[in-house]
């Protein structure tokens, strides 16, 4: 995709952008994008229809009693146990 806000952080590492709700179709935004010499991370911007599939198994979960602000989640791994 292209890039529909760009800017650069202060003093304090903070970045402001302005309003993004308002774009619309093509150049709705789906995940911020950080870069800092070589590297380079990103964020996705959560929306329910947007969202980035980052996993490879068939993952979901449920609002807990209708409450938005609440996920009932199961986890599992590939392998047993996870040793240090």
């Amino acid at each position: 995709g292209l890039p529909v806000s760009s800017g650069r952080t202060d003093a304090e590492g903070h970045a402001h952008f302005a309003k993004l709700d308002e774009l619309r179709r093509e150049k709705t935004p789906l995940m911020y994008v950080v870069t800092r010499g070589n590297d380079q991370s990103f964020l996705p911007i959560a929306r329910q229809s947007q969202q980035l599939d980052l996993s490879r198994f068939d993952v979901g979960g449920l609002e807990e009693d209708g409450a938005s602000d609440r996920l009932s989640a199961y986890l599992f791994t590939d392998r047993g146990l996870y040793r240090p």
